[in-house]
């Protein structure tokens, strides 16, 4: 099964994955989760992930929770403003 997460990232990452996109000539959005599995399976990876924890805020409290809710009703709003133009 997939699932699908929209993320905000800090710039240094961003700027840390572009080579990675280059080299495999792939999209940002596919080369995103290889190199996040591939981080996860490193025996150091709690200590990497560690790092981001809280790293930046939503301003959402509950969005680790109801985060599919949230992708359902902006997807929703996005297809009805798609239908009214």
């Amino acid at each position: 099964m997939v699932r699908h997460v929209s993320s905000a990232v800090p710039d240094e990452v961003h700027q840390s994955l572009l080579p990675r996109v280059q080299e495999t000539g792939r999209s940002l959005e596919e080369t995103a989760p290889d190199c996040l599995t591939l981080a996860l399976r490193s025996p150091k990876a709690g200590e990497h992930l560690r790092r981001w924890t809280g790293a930046w805020a939503s301003g959402v409290p509950d969005a680790s929770i109801r985060h599919d809710d949230y992708l359902g009703e902006a997807l929703s709003e996005d297809l009805k403003d798609r239908r009214d133009d």
